[in-house]
């Protein structure tokens, strides 16, 4: 398989149309930092949910984190941090979910 740039592409099965493969090489070509700055964000989103899940324990819930990390639209990392932080600051501030707060969260 060659791409319309003349880059030749490793024959065998591939999991993802040929196309889309093609458009990913030239990405990368053209932009060579967009793979590594998305895998940071994902690290570092992934380190939020598990922070907030730790938090919270039974408490948390991906619906409302995805909607406390997605609700403001496109934004820094920064205020994710903040809006993560403040909604499970919220979330354990009510009484359900203290009932449900792992120990080391609960203040005793």
């Amino acid at each position: 398989m060659e791409s319309p740039a003349g880059h030749r592409l490793p024959g065998g099965e591939h999991p993802n149309p040929e196309g889309d493969a093609i458009r990913a090489i030239e990405r990368y070509i053209v932009m060579p930092g967009q793979a590594t700055v998305y895998k940071i964000g994902m690290v570092h989103v992934l380190a939020l949910r598990e922070q907030a899940h730790e938090r919270l324990g039974d408490a948390f819930g991906l619906t409302g984190f995805h909607r406390a990390m997605l609700g403001h639209g496109l934004v820094p990392i920064s205020i994710i941090e903040e809006r993560i932080d403040a909604w499970a600051q919220e979330l354990s501030d009510t009484p359900e979910a203290k009932s449900r707060l792992r120990p080391s969260y609960c203040g005793s």
